[in-house]
């Protein structure tokens, strides 16, 4: 599941620790990181993104919109998610190019 769609890691941050903080903020819950799925760039006009997209597990927690960042939480299966892939940011990109490797 990728969550991390316009969220930075803060300096000497690691990427764990990144997973637990925004899974705080944006959810509400506590994440562990389970592996990365994939790594990627994004384009900006004046910079280039470097993104990782993790499997996460909660941990505790029940997930709920927990900052402005968001208007409507859905969980969906990867059937359900695959049509919408083209049409979304650079992290679904790039877990749509995780599933497309099989």
């Amino acid at each position: 599941m990728s969550l991390f769609q316009n969220t930075f890691m803060e300096d000497g941050e690691r990427p764990k620790d990144t997973i637990s903080r925004i899974g705080l903020y944006k959810l509400g819950v506590k994440l562990k990181p389970i592996r990365m799925l994939n790594e990627g760039y994004g384009e900006r006009s004046d910079f280039r993104l470097f993104m990782h997209d993790y499997l996460v597990e909660i941990v505790s927690g029940k997930a709920q919109i927990a900052s402005d960042d968001f208007v409507d939480l859905k969980w969906a299966n990867t059937d359900e998610f695959l049509p919408t892939i083209k049409i979304k940011g650079d992290c679904t990109r790039l877990y749509g190019e995780y599933l497309a490797r099989g």
